[in-house]
């Protein structure tokens, strides 16, 4: 197996999460994305990075930020 690209997930700069204040991670969602929505159409998805945090789960990402994050300059 290869490795990914270092460019498929990265923390988004000056975004937290609304519920427990940790960093936002944005990923490109390709491959595997089925195992969390069999019908994810999403190109991108963002999820809080503490995994014991309820938004760790995470939500497809369109035009709008995702519902549980806010921008910190």
């Amino acid at each position: 197996m290869e490795g990914k690209p270092f460019n498929t997930a990265k923390i988004v700069k000056g975004m937290f999460c609304l519920d427990c204040g940790w960093p936002i991670v944005h990923i490109c969602c390709n491959d595997g994305m089925g195992q969390i929505d069999p019908y994810c159409t999403w190109d991108y998805w963002a999820y809080c990075s503490n995994k014991t945090c309820v938004n760790h789960v995470g939500q497809g990402w369109d035009q709008e930020d995702p519902s549980f994050s806010f921008r910190q300059p």
